[in-house]
This record gives C-alpha cells, sequence and structure tokens, in this order.
C-alpha cells in the first residue's frame, strides 16, 4: 500500500522503503526515497549486517529492518546524515586557508614593519657615503614614520651647512688668488694692504675693518674700510695714529 508507507515516513521524517518480501530479496515494493539516491540506499542495505545502520557514501545512514513481532514489514530506513558528506575536507581547507592568511598576515606585518627601517639603513649608509640629497620615503605617522622625517630634516639641513661652507670655501680662495696675483703683480704697499682688507672683510662676512702696523712701538692705521669715525684712507702716504 504506497499510502501506508507515505504515512510511515511522514510519521518518522525518515526515507521508508518498502521490499517485496521474498527472503535474502531487496526488490522494492513501494519507496519514498528520492530516485538520485535509491540504489544507494539498497546497495547498503544489501551490505549491511542484520538491522544495523550502516553509512552510505553520500551522507545517509541506512537500516535494514527484518520482520518482528509486531512489526510484521521488511523495510529499508535512511536518514540523512548530521554532517555534511565533505565536512572534514572543508575542515581541512578551513586550516589550511587560515593557515595561508596568517602567514600572509605575518608576512605583510613583517614587510609593513621592516621595509622603513631598510630604507632607512640604506639612505644613512648613503649619506655616509657623502650623498646628502638622499631623502626617505615617510609613510606612516608612527614612530618610523617620524624617524625618517627627523632623517630627512637631519639630511637637509646638513646639506644647507655644507653648501654653505662650499661657498665660503670657494669665496675665501677667490681672495687668496686675487691676493697672490697682487702679491705677484706689484710691490705697492697700500694696494696689497687694501686686497688684504677687503679679502678679510669678505671672508668673515664683517662690515667694517681697518689694517694696522706697528710703527716704533705704536699701532698706525695704513687702511681703512667701512669706518666713519677713522680719518684716513689707503691712499693716504701720512700714517694717522690710532691706538
Amino acid at each position: 500500500d504506497p499510502g501506508l508507507v507515505a504515512r510511515l515516513a511522514a510519521v518518522t521524517g525518515v526515507a521508508v522503503t518498502l521490499l517485496d518480501g521474498a527472503p535474502g530479496s531487496v526488490g522494492v515494493a513501494h519507496t519514498t526515497e528520492a530516485p538520485a539516491v535509491r540504489d544507494g540506499v539498497l546497495a547498503a542495505a544489501r551490505q549491511a549486517p542484520g538491522d544495523r545502520v550502516a553509512a552510505y557514501v553520500d551522507g545517509r545512514y541506512v537500516r535494514r529492518v527484518l520482520p518482528a513481532p509486531g512489526q510484521p514489514l521488511p523495510l529499508v530506513l535512511s536518514v540523512p546524515s548530521e554532517q555534511p558528506p565533505d565536512l572534514y575536507a572543508a575542515l581541512v581547507g578551513a586550516v589550511l586557508l587560515a593557515g595561508l592568511l596568517a602567514v600572509a598576515a605575518a608576512w605583510r606585518l613583517a614587510r609593513v614593519s621592516t621595509r622603513p627601517l631598510v630604507e632607512l639603513a640604506g639612505a644613512a649608509d648613503r649619506v655616509a657615503h657623502g650623498d646628502l640629497a638622499t631623502r626617505v620615503p615617510v609613510r606612516s605617522r608612527d614612530e618610523v614614520g617620524r624617524l625618517a622625517g627627523a632623517f630627512n630634516r637631519m639630511t637637509r639641513e646638513t646639506g644647507i651647512y655644507v653648501q654653505a661652507l662650499t661657498s665660503s670655501r670657494d669665496q675665501l680662495r677667490g681672495h687668496l688668488a686675487v691676493l697672490g696675483d697682487t702679491l705677484a703683480s706689484t710691490h705697492d704697499l697700500q694696494r696689497i694692504l687694501r686686497v688684504i682688507l677687503h679679502s678679510a672683510i669678505a671672508a668673515t662676512g664683517a662690515r667694517a675693518g681697518a689694517v694696522l702696523l706697528v710703527d716704533g712701538g705704536v699701532l698706525v692705521g695704513r687702511c681703512a674700510s667701512g669706518l666713519l669715525y677713522i680719518h684716513f684712507h689707503c691712499s693716504s702716504r701720512t700714517p694717522y695714529t690710532v691706538g
């Protein structure tokens, strides 16, 4: 009776297959199994010893119920497994994926934290070899980023100082060259004193200066520039006592 089999399946919540009742047979009289799994369920029922539960490879549990007092029907019952058939594979995949993500996160963290330090070390090495134009990219606002900013300011200010020193050196070399040319071209003391005075004023950044020579134990003004209250000139032949 297909109606009886359907009611049994509805009451118990399992798929019910009524066998044809022939001894040793698993022929189907009526069933509520889905056609896609019916053959697999019957194959598992054939292999099940007695009325024990057998696992079906598609994730169903199968039990063959033999006739007994109070239950005269030869039945095959099946229910889906509570666990998906690919649960262990999914768990292994999840563990592997989590491991890969952890490795990627650790690699990213190491790269983010060590890359600025590597760049800073390389920049410091280039500065040590004289490349004061080296700059480090500031990639963050944390301690490493502030260190990179301080390094850039240090190299920029050092470059300005070196440029100023180079300019002063070049100016001094120019004045010394003029002085050397003057000494080589003339023996005029007043002209030599003027060149010395102008070179000294330019080298020191002074606004005024004077050349004083010792004459008989007295300092005598020989040449001056930019002084308002000492009335002698480089062209004057008469020395004026100033001290």
